[in-house]
């Protein structure tokens, strides 16, 4: 069965889980979410898709929010969701099942998979140890997800049930602020004078959100909130707000600035707008 799977990632985390499931699956093409930004109807042209993203505020990101309700499901036969948190998914997988409801069809898996954290706003990412013992475990938990997938079961992610009202509670809040705001967050990114002008941020930006302006880099304010700039950064000059400095960075390990940029690029995706 053909799979079209649909990615959003800002330091790489979202896009190795996405080709691990596209290689488990076979007949699979990958589509980055910000590619489609410009297109107001999406129409798969595959039985089966999928969604492969980061968990915001214990919410969906704000641009695949947008993104499934422009979509039309109407020829998908299974429909899934994958979601990469540093920690607790809140009620991101909640929100996943009611946009896709609005769409017009009922999400038939959703899964989340623990990744390494790199909201450097937030807290000081983990040791290279603990780095890597969360992918190895994420790694066996993916051969799992994708058995179910390639079986067409329809299996959901369930957090304890006395946790799941204050995880919508959180979504609400936390997440409906963020998806709102998002778009100014970036007022807190500035570049140290060891920028080297070398337009990484630029490149890795999936929102197109910076621009170079005499050698140093812009913000355009319609942030993501991804920190794709803030972790990829090779002189370590960008930072946000006043703790970061001290902080240390994370990108996925198989994914490089050139990956994590060609998610913006148009491929012939199986996909049309109408």
């Amino acid at each position: 069965m053909k799979t079209l799977i649909y990615y959003f990632t800002g330091t790489g985390n979202s896009l190795a889980v996405a080709r691990r499931i596209a290689a488990g699956l076979g007949d699979a093409e990958l589509v980055g979410i910000p590619s489609l930004r410009d297109i107001a109807r999406i129409v798969p042209e595959a039985p089966r898709i999928g969604i492969v993203c980061p968990v915001h505020g214990f919410a969906l990101p704000g641009i695949v929010s947008e993104f499934i309700g422009r979509l039309d499901p109407s020829f998908v036969r299974y429909a899934f969701i994958v979601l990469t948190p540093a920690g607790t998914p809140g009620g991101a997988l909640i929100s996943a099942r009611r946009a896709f409801r609005r769409a017009g069809k009922d999400l038939d898996a959703g899964f989340t998979i623990r990744m390494p954290s790199n909201d450097l706003a937030l807290s000081d990412v983990q040791s290279p140890t603990k780095q890597r013992a969360i992918l190895a475990r994420a790694d066996e938990k993916l051969a799992a997800i994708i058995r179910s997938i390639a079986a067409g079961e329809q299996r959901f992610h369930t957090i304890f049930p006395l946790l799941l009202p204050f995880a919508w509670l959180a979504t609400v809040i936390l997440g409906s602020a963020l998806s709102h705001h998002r778009h100014a967050l970036d007022r807190r990114f500035f570049a140290e004078d060891s920028c080297t002008g070398c337009g990484i941020c630029v490149q890795v930006c999936p929102a197109e959100n910076i621009v170079l302006v005499d050698g140093r880099p812009q913000w355009r304010h319609r942030c993501e909130a991804c920190m794709a700039c803030i972790n990829y950064c090779p002189a370590r000059a960008i930072q946000f707000g006043k703790h970061t400095a001290k902080r240390g960075r994370y990108h996925h390990p198989e994914v490089s600035a050139p990956d994590l940029a060609a998610q913006k690029l148009a491929t012939s995706s199986g996909s049309h707008a109408a």
